[in-house]
């Protein structure tokens, strides 16, 4: 997923929620994207990772963006596992 696809999608899910209309625009490569992982679902291991940090680095940018601070830092998904299992 590329930065601009990133882009794309989340101002389509906030287009979405402005307008209130449930069917909002995919761009093509996420369509690409859904049909490869779910074509190769093992590979979703080893790049949801990756897609993870894309996102948390656009939500920290939205938060400054918007003058917001997090309440606590999102915990990762080594520190989530590893704090269950103890």
């Amino acid at each position: 997923m590329t930065r601009r696809t990133a882009f794309i999608t989340g101002g389509g899910g906030m287009a979405a929620l402005e307008t209130g209309k449930l069917e909002t625009y995919v761009p093509y490569t996420d369509s690409l994207t859904t049909r490869l992982l779910g074509a190769f679902p093992w590979l979703i291991r080893r790049v949801e990772p990756r897609f993870a940090a894309v996102g948390e680095r656009g939500r920290r940018r939205y938060l400054a963006r918007h003058g917001l601070v997090p309440a606590a830092p999102a915990p990762t998904p080594a520190t989530a596992t590893s704090a269950t299992t103890r």
